[in-house]
């Protein structure tokens, strides 16, 4: 192969699933076992010397030669990378659930008003408190998660001094998954001191932020929860006025979640805009990505968000080098490193169901499309349009329709075990829901966070915020008639059970598909040299 293709990265064989999925499953096992308590973490003696064993074998796994006739050993470097992401990912899920344990301990013995907590997410009004999720720093310089109930709204970004109560977590299921996601406990305010917002740029933007807020919260209607959920990043309205149900019924719950679709809708509209400014290609990525940080801040920064943010950075600066992206590798690179940064997000259902999703869709849309046209071809008639081909509207509008029923298909089976395990239900209106949600969903997303931004500034801004108010009013009346057909969702067995036995069977799979794929291509490279 000539040395600039090589470099352009064209015709590069590629195994259908790369080694990084293979890391990312194994990291996430681990993390969960050690979370769960099913693992025991290794003594803190023996963490620095994981971690140079860990080295050791990344060094043996990019020396590892070749036998024979020069055949290479693919397995052998997999397996000796494996070793490499587990022992990594045991040594800082270990690390994390000691800190946890001290600062357990700690938040038993010391007074609530000699720590500070910073609210890491909007309060939800339910059984007459409002709870929140909170990172609380002791005296001691240590900080933890815990579960925040309060008598008064609070917002994400606030910092508090308060009286508290403490309550360790329950030995049952709530308690379990509250461990698996780094939270040690449950704080009870008694008495708020003193109120503020954090300091710098962020502080200020998060008061922005709940000014927002409140002018949505004072007129409670579904159209502002979908307002504050898909442009603020808060589904705590949604919440209280019972909207999840609905939205499980349809199949139509991620929307409310900031993930990769929000950041592409909000950049891709940026970037038409600045095409037409005839912007070159370097800065319209930077403003591009500056936007998608923006946002991604605005909302707290969810981790499904922070995923596609460095999926979006990582696209574009192979844009920029002139190479190849990869998205299924991006996506495993990108969920392993933040995997092993933070291993409490292996026990978060929203991160979790963000990658299962997108590596489904990375694998599995486009022979999904593929094969609802072999489908749809045969099922056509024959006096319908016999040879003839349709007009190149609705071409394309029928290629837009079918890439996105398959991709609607492929995400709800690909996340079907874990959203049994965390809802029950399987909608069976899911495809139909998404494909009819995308136009008032992208407007309203399109003219609400501008509508937010140019409120009180402009006298036509109140404009771009009633035309998002009447789309999300539409979705919310599509949302109703499509949640009360009687077939809407199905009950499904809770999977939990099973679920590392999905995962590992996920594991061998891959690691057997993706060494065999490398083993032809290397054949298959010999025997044409």
């Amino acid at each position: 192969m000539p040395a600039s293709r090589a470099r352009a990265g064209e015709g590069m064989p590629r195994p259908q699933i790369p080694t990084s999925a293979h890391l990312l499953v194994a990291c996430v096992l681990v993390e969960r076992a050690v979370l769960g308590g099913r693992l025991p973490p290794p003594p803190p003696s023996h963490v620095t010397a994981l971690v140079v064993a860990s080295c050791a074998m990344v060094v043996l796994a990019a020396s590892s030669a070749t036998v024979g006739d020069g055949l290479r050993l693919p397995v052998a470097g997999v397996i000796l990378t494996l070793a490499l992401s587990t022992s990594l990912a045991w040594a800082l899920s270990g690390l994390l659930v000691r800190g946890m344990g001290l600062c357990e301990a700690e938040l038993g013995r010391v007074a609530g008003s000699s720590c500070t907590l910073l609210v890491e997410s909007d309060s939800v009004c339910g059984r007459g408190s409002h709870s929140c999720r909170a990172s609380v720093k002791l005296p001691s310089g240590r900080s933890c998660r815990v579960w925040l109930r309060s008598s008064q709204r609070v917002w994400m970004g606030e910092l508090l001094r308060c009286s508290t109560r403490w309550s360790p977590l329950d030995q049952d299921g709530f308690g379990a998954s509250s461990r698996m996601q780094g939270v040690v406990g449950s704080l009870r305010i008694v008495s708020i001191s003193s109120r503020s917002w954090q300091p710098g740029p962020l502080g200020r933007l998060r008061a922005w932020r709940s000014d927002r807020l409140e002018g949505l919260f004072a007129q409670p209607t579904d159209s502002a929860a979908w307002i504050a959920g898909v442009a603020l990043g808060s589904p705590a309205l949604a919440r209280e006025r019972g909207m999840g149900e609905r939205l499980s019924r349809c199949g139509l719950s991620h929307l409310l979640a900031v993930s990769g679709s929000h950041l592409a809708i909000a950049t891709s509209i940026a970037c038409t805009l600045l095409l037409r400014l005839d912007m070159p290609l370097a800065p319209r990525l930077a403003a591009s990505l500056s936007l998608g940080m923006a946002l991604v801040l605005l909302c707290g920064a969810p981790p499904s968000a922070v995923r596609a943010l460095l999926m979006s950075a990582s696209a574009s600066g192979s844009e920029l080098l002139g190479r190849r992206g990869h998205a299924l590798s991006s996506l495993c690179l990108v969920g392993l490193v933040m995997a092993l940064l933070d291993p409490s997000l292996s026990g978060s259902l929203g991160f979790l169901l963000s990658l299962v999703s997108v590596a489904g869709l990375c694998l599995l849309s486009w022979p999904t499309s593929q094969a609802l046209r072999r489908a749809l071809g045969r099922l056509a008639p024959p006096w319908s349009m016999g040879r003839r081909r349709l007009p190149q509207p609705l071409s394309k509008l029928s290629s837009v329709t079918l890439d996105l029923a398959s991709a609607s298909l492929v995400a709800q089976v690909s996340t079907l075990p874990l959203c049994s395990s965390a809802f029950g239900t399987l909608s069976l209106v899911a495809p139909l829901s998404n494909l009819l949600a995308v136009v008032p969903f992208t407007l309203g997303l399109a003219t609400g966070l501008p509508g937010l931004l140019l409120e009180g500034l402009l006298p036509w801004a109140r404009l771009p915020l009633d035309v998002s108010r009447c789309c999300f009013e539409l979705l919310s009346a599509l949302v109703g008639a499509l949640s009360a057909l009687p077939l809407a969702a199905v009950g499904l067995p809770d999977w939990g059970g099973v679920e590392p036995l999905l995962w590992s069977g996920l594991v061998a799979l891959a690691l057997v598909r993706s060494c065999v794929r490398m083993e032809e291509d290397d054949h298959r490279g010999r025997h044409v040299s």
